[in-house]
């Protein structure tokens, strides 16, 4: 068996590559009580292509007070270049924070007393892994319980027509 490469694919692979190594951070400073937190992994957690784009996306996040703040960079599809960065945050269950509850979140991450060192990085790893597997367990547990509702609505309705049924009968 032979495998095929084409240039583009190579590229693209460097380029993967290259960028599972990008070392990022996103600092938001509160100047009037001169605190600070990064709010985004030193490594990237993800590298992913946009479906439709095809424009590579660079994920680099963290989990702080139980929500996910999430920085992407979006790099363009031929030379690489950066062409969009955005801060997203989302709850334990995947829907975004207001930007009411995020600057809460913020305000108390600044608060938080400083791990510092390399054990931040583990922390920081730690405490990611966790919550994708809280997250998964979440979803998990949220189709189990729907099934069981969606059970109990088909068992009452056929419950009903057959209830109907017999008192047509039965006249």
């Amino acid at each position: 068996m032979v495998a095929t490469t084409t240039i583009e694919d190579l590229h693209a692979d460097v380029l993967a590559r290259a960028l599972r190594r990008l070392d990022g951070r996103w600092v938001v400073v509160d100047p009037a009580r001169g605190r600070a937190v990064n709010v985004s992994s030193r490594r990237a957690v993800a590298v992913d292509r946009h479906w439709y784009t095809g424009e590579t996306l660079v994920r680099f996040a963290v989990v702080l007070g139980g929500c996910k703040f999430e920085a992407t960079v979006t790099c363009s599809e031929g030379a690489g270049n950066i062409s969009e960065v955005s801060l997203a945050v989302q709850d334990a269950d995947g829907a975004a924070a207001s930007g009411e509850r995020s600057l809460r979140l913020l305000a108390a991450a600044m608060e938080e007393q400083r791990i510092g060192g390399g054990r931040e990085r583990d922390e920081a790893k730690r405490r990611y892994d966790e919550f994708v597997k809280s997250r998964k367990g979440r979803k998990e547990s949220k189709a189990r319980r729907e099934a069981l509702i969606d059970l109990c609505c088909s068992a009452a309705s056929a419950m009903a027509v057959l209830s109907f049924v017999a008192a047509v009968v039965l006249r």
